[in-house]
């Protein structure tokens, strides 16, 4: 994870790696409270997508997740896939964001809909902000380890920059039979940008190349041999935008 300057600006940061977060809670109080001290003078309304990266605790490294390209750092199991989503959780930074289920709700899904001969998929995408890397000075202040917007001759100074996080992951990563279903269903997949996706896409790797993935509808899947298997994923967004991601199963 890139070092930000703000960061070191506010040294109170520094003895944060020994708070820790549950996956099944929705916030750490006393990590929560650390940060709304440093973090709440900030004008919210300003922060993109209502989401903060610097905000939150980054459990997982979600530029490695940026959907730009597929390497083996980058790979998604259920485990990942909850560390990315947790990471999203705890950066929001507004009190209403689209998109977002809580944790308890979306584990309980997960595992309600498991069936036999089929493989339950949970996905999101998400488009979230976080401090530039020269912020402070430059357009933020910092006093008494709280950051103030800043402002030069009345005209406020923008020190965020946006990304975005694509991640679909299977409930399980060993399956004993060859032959099975894949299904995303529309409440496992979890998105602020829904107006801009124009379809999803999938290579299970079993020589039928990408097939169109439709939320809902579960997809048939059938393998002449065991072994792990690359399967990887595309969304489609307005303006010829195309995001990866892939995990593996055996």
């Amino acid at each position: 994870m890139r070092k930000r300057n703000i960061l070191f600006a506010c040294h109170v940061i520094l003895g944060m790696s020994t708070l820790t977060l549950s996956a099944q809670t929705e916030t750490n109080t006393s990590f929560r409270n650390t940060m709304n001290s440093i973090f709440g003078n900030l004008e919210k309304h300003r922060v993109p997508h209502g989401i903060l990266l610097d905000y939150g605790m980054e459990l997982e490294n979600l530029e490695n997740f940026s959907g730009a390209s597929l390497v083996d750092s980058n790979f998604v199991d259920i485990d990942v896939f909850w560390r990315i989503y947790t990471t999203l959780v705890t950066s929001k930074f507004q009190s209403t964001v689209p998109g977002f289920l809580l944790v308890d709700t979306l584990s309980n899904r997960s595992y309600r809909y498991r069936a036999p001969g089929q493989i339950i998929l949970s996905g999101l995408l998400f488009n979230y902000s976080r401090f530039k890397s020269d912020a402070y000075p430059n357009f933020v202040t910092v006093t008494n380890n709280v950051i103030f917007d800043k402002y030069v001759s009345g005209v406020w100074q923008n020190p965020y920059e946006s990304n975005q996080v694509f991640a679909i992951a299977p409930a399980i990563s060993n399956y004993k039979n060859l032959s099975f279903t894949v299904l995303l269903r529309s409440d496992l997949w979890m998105t602020n940008n829904a107006a801009n996706i124009t379809g999803f896409s999938v290579d299970f790797a079993d020589g039928l190349g990408f097939r169109t993935l439709t939320l809902g509808t579960p997809l048939s899947v059938s393998y002449s041999s065991e072994g792990i298997k690359e399967w990887k994923f595309r969304v489609n967004l307005t303006g010829g935008i195309v995001r990866n991601a892939h995990c593996q199963i055996q």
